[in-house]
């Protein structure tokens, strides 16, 4: 089997703008902004974030780029997933549990993984959640100087050592 996560690659553009163009409707009703981008600066939509700190991963499966992730060595032990993304034609085949635990292996001295779920994305809450993030540390509203329309819910899964 080949490796499910690597980083981006300027080869794989053209599938990523695909997902990109395709996750963006969806994107913009629950959250209301767009989705970070493959090829974006994150510092440009994450001031202060550092960029050597944080990574675009793809996603590949059957032979090809079915999705992307964007990840933030938070502090030396949390791993905080900034964006995951599955093509909608490779969703429900366990590749977002899979990119999980790909991340695990990636990311070895991480003791939890954080992230941000909107709680218009029922679907999201509910995969998150089955994957064990189940601790809620933060509410946040749009009217709290959230970056969304809806009220988000920051959740952390504790890892289980390797």
């Amino acid at each position: 089997m080949s490796q499910l996560l690597a980083p981006v690659i300027s080869a794989e553009r053209p599938q990523l703008q695909a997902l990109y163009t395709e996750i963006q409707p969806y994107f913009a009703s629950i959250e209301g902004r767009l989705p970070l981008a493959p090829f974006a600066d994150i510092t440009l939509r994450i001031p202060g974030i550092p960029s050597e700190r944080t990574h675009c991963l793809s996603i590949h499966a059957h032979g090809q780029v079915v999705g992307y992730t964007w990840v933030f060595e938070e502090t030396p032990t949390n791993l905080y997933i900034l964006h995951l993304s599955i093509g909608h034609h490779f969703r429900r085949q366990h590749l977002g549990r899979a990119t999980i635990a790909a991340l695990q292996t990636r990311y070895p001295q991480m003791e939890t993984f954080t992230l941000m779920v909107s709680t218009r994305n029922y679907t999201g809450l509910k995969f998150w959640v089955a994957l064990g993030f189940r601790d809620l540390l933060y509410v946040e509203a749009p009217a709290e100087n959230a970056v969304t329309s809806a009220i988000e819910l920051e959740l952390r899964k504790h890892l289980l050592p390797n």
